[in-house]
């Protein structure tokens, strides 16, 4: 899997919060396109993956945006130029995203968290405040500006892109002295976990449950309750593949392999079960059959990103493979059901919408014995409460699809300036012409450098 800017940028932190998508798109009844009878089977995981999978074992639930309430969204904004300096934030209605106000806070240098109580921000001085939220007449929520209150002073500072873990007892995070903490509310006091390496990333899985994905570390177990760390995964330099949390599960992926492919493994945070789910193998399987079905000859396949909702889990492979004269790069979604196993199937609705609202981009450069490269750079980003925002074409145009009701729509420029930055909350430097730049990222080994990569 190679670790180019659009895996950086797609990979980061699980858990965000789509707008409704609205129903310009209808795709077909049955969108299941089978690879061939037996070449990928339930043998890793016979039968139900587990039982209940999309019941989220949280006793409170919290909001799957970090910088969202029940109607507004929030959004860091500052100057022109991409730096830590930050005037304030932005606040967006849900209703319409184009009602937007911005809200002044002095010396912000990032957003950390949005709960229930208020909003949770980091200062250039290594504080941490916390703005009440009220509501007005209308119940929607209205920030607190003049009744700010500084919550923790942290010498070390903050690193915001790894996230940040907030309840009622406790504030998790992630210094840039190689520290996860765990600080009490209570008592003032703070527990720190050293890691190897500040590249990670916090995923909130389940009522004092965090998992942290550690690039030089793998990934642990961390039950705030006890304040016991667990080690599940200890393979070295993971910490940047995807990852995905359904409820009770959380689905990584892992680059170990000799040839570059990556499996795909489940850890169960209520059985603290590790184990494969999909393997390199049965994922090339897949891609081999869906390249044989259309008349084409398999070159290689890389993953690029997972998802998973409800009953489903979703992976993005980068697919090369040529037919005739012509070299081909696409993205290809595979789906499995998680209540039978990990047969695979194409998700060929979710690909139509993608091959309908894109363009491809076709090079006239004699490429590993084909005179012509056909691009297409379509795929998805992230995904949450079933929407999935996914770059169309040459990455000009976003869009959001809803496999379930098959149905998706092109974001408008209007919007853009919402959906762009909300795709990856973590990073508070992605800015929409950052993100549309690492569009092109990936392209076949045989044209690396064609387009400066």
């Amino acid at each position: 899997m190679k670790r180019k800017s659009m895996i950086v940028l797609c990979a980061i932190l699980a858990g965000i919060f789509l707008f409704g998508c609205g129903g310009e798109y209808a795709g077909k009844t049955d969108g299941r396109k089978a690879v061939s009878e037996g070449a990928v089977s339930g043998q890793v995981v016979s039968g139900q993956v587990v039982s209940g999978a999309a019941v989220n074992v949280r006793k409170k639930i919290q909001n799957s945006h970090r910088f969202a309430t029940d109607t507004n969204f929030y959004l860091p904004y500052g100057g022109d130029e991409l730096e830590d300096r930050r005037d304030g934030f932005v606040m967006y209605m849900k209703g319409d995203v184009s009602q937007k106000e911005k809200i002044q806070v002095d010396k912000l240098s990032s957003l950390l968290c949005v709960t229930e109580e208020g909003i949770f921000y980091g200062k250039t001085d290594d504080t941490v405040w916390r703005m009440p939220i009220g509501k007005n007449d209308k119940g929607t929520d209205v920030p607190k500006p003049e009744e700010e209150e500084l919550i923790l002073e942290e010498k070390d500072g903050i690193i915001a892109d790894s996230g940040c873990y907030v309840d009622d007892s406790c504030i998790v995070y992630i210094t840039y002295e190689d520290d996860a903490v765990k600080y009490d509310r209570k008592t003032g006091e703070k527990s720190r976990h050293q890691l190897e390496g500040n590249i990670a990333s916090i995923s909130y899985i389940g009522e004092g449950v965090l998992i942290v994905s550690n690039m030089y570390g793998g990934y642990s177990h961390w039950d705030l309750t006890e304040d016991k760390w667990t080690q599940f995964y200890k393979n070295r330099e993971v910490g940047e593949d995807p990852t995905v949390v359904n409820g009770r599960l959380y689905f990584y992926a892992v680059n170990d392999r000799n040839d570059g492919g990556a499996d795909v493994r489940l850890y169960d945070v209520v059985e603290r079960e590790d184990k494969m789910f999909l393997s390199g193998d049965q994922l090339d399987a897949a891609c081999e059959a869906y390249v044989k079905d259309q008349g084409g000859k398999y070159r290689f396949s890389e993953l690029c990103q997972i998802f998973s909702y409800k009953d489903k889990f979703y992976v993005e492979m980068q697919v090369n493979w040529s037919h005739n004269d012509t070299y081909k790069m696409e993205y290809v979604t595979l789906c499995a059901d998680l209540n039978k196993g990990t047969e695979l199937y194409v998700e060929q609705d979710w690909m139509d919408f993608k091959e309908k609202n894109s363009k491809d981009s076709t090079i006239h450069e004699k490429v590993d014995g084909c005179n012509k490269v056909v691009y297409n750079a379509s795929n998805g980003v992230c995904m949450a409460d079933g929407k999935v925002i996914m770059l169309l074409g040459d990455a000009e145009d976003i869009a959001c699809y809803d496999p379930v009701k098959k149905t998706g729509k092109i974001i408008t420029k209007k919007d853009k300036e919402y959906y762009l930055p909300y795709y990856d909350t973590s990073y508070e430097g992605a800015y929409p012409e950052w993100q549309m730049d690492g569009g092109m990222s990936f392209i076949p080994e045989e044209l690396e450098g064609y387009w400066g990569c």
